[in-house]
């Protein structure tokens, strides 16, 4: 198999493909924290009173869920950022990593 030399086109394709990705996984994390912080809230409010046993465990249910999501999204952010700096080298992984708005 012949070995392809990757054109400026290419890295910039996929820089930019890592970078797209990385920032819809940071919204879905935003996204995964606000709905475990509902479920907790609105499951501390009905402390009070009585409630099913099923509604309970289908809260607690949605709320490890809400955790494994945010866990299961910063770890392949991680992966991502890793791709960059393999592919592209410490000065881009530099960038991200002291970018204010990430």
């Amino acid at each position: 198999m012949a070995k392809k030399n990757w054109t400026d086109k290419d890295y910039l394709y996929f820089h930019d493909l890592i970078l797209k990705k990385r920032t819809v996984l940071h919204l879905e994390i935003s996204n995964a924290k606000d709905k475990a912080d509902e479920i907790l809230k609105s499951s501390s409010s009905n402390a009070l009173y009585s409630s099913h046993m099923a509604d309970a465990s289908s809260d607690h249910v949605e709320l490890e869920k809400s955790y494994y999501m945010i866990a299961r999204n910063k770890k392949f952010s991680t992966y991502l950022v890793f791709g960059l700096v393999v592919v592209f080298g410490i000065i881009t992984w530099l960038l991200i990593n002291f970018k204010k708005d990430w």
